[in-house]
């Protein structure tokens, strides 16, 4: 995925930010992983990838994508996913690279495989890139509900962690990303729109300092 970008839709405000968020094997993470920040330009990497990976915050209309309608779209933040091999797990926000693919952010240990606790992404094990993944409605503890649409396991951070030897705890613990890669002909159907119940209503360009209400 080259240049890769985060396509955020706010619908309080209608507006996105302006920042540049890094995502790196030994960096920081984002909301459905972890932790949120700011910094860094973009990095050209592989279509199939356990390099660092850079993403730059971009408006839906800035991205080089046509929308479906956010009233009638099927793949959007917020819909589950269903690793293969893996978990089930909530998706975060969209994502485009220069190429035109289209991506949902989720945690990386939603392809874990081993138990539902471990949180060390350097030792954990994870299914491997290129893994099927559903994306579905209405599932449970008990059924994984209806399928809409599939994709790919096309980055995990936990992999990149173990094939660059990363070591740092705190990476190690924080770092919980990984990117799903659209099925192509499902593509024309994505709408970044976050759902939402009272907010949000930007951005925070500033940090959260430790102990905030969030």
């Amino acid at each position: 995925m080259s240049n890769l970008r985060r396509v955020v839709a706010l619908p309080a405000v209608g507006v996105v930010c302006s920042a540049s968020l890094l995502i790196s094997g030994c960096g920081i993470g984002v909301p459905g992983g972890s932790q949120e920040g700011s910094g860094g330009s973009t990095v050209a990497t592989s279509s199939r990838t356990t390099s660092p990976v850079a993403a730059e915050v971009v408006a839906p209309e800035d991205a080089g994508h046509r929308w479906a309608a956010a009233g009638s779209a099927a793949l959007t933040p917020g819909i589950q996913a269903n690793t293969h091999g893996g978990g089930q797990c909530t998706t975060n926000y969209v994502f485009v690279d220069d190429s035109g693919r289209v991506y949902l952010g989720q945690s990386a240990h939603c392809a874990g495989t081993g138990g539902s606790t471990e949180t060390d992404g350097c030792t954990a094990t994870s299914q491997p890139l290129d893994t099927t993944v559903d994306f579905t409605r209405r599932g449970s503890l008990l059924s994984d509900g209806t399928t809409i649409g599939t994709g790919r396991l096309a980055y995990s951070s936990w992999l990149t962690m173990r094939q660059l030897g990363e070591s740092d705890p705190n990476a190690c613990a924080y770092n919980d990303f990984a990117l799903i890669e659209i099925d192509p002909g499902l593509a024309d159907q994505v709408n970044p729109s976050v759902p939402y119940w009272g907010g949000p209503t930007g951005i925070n360009t500033t940090g959260t300092p430790e102990g905030e209400h969030v």
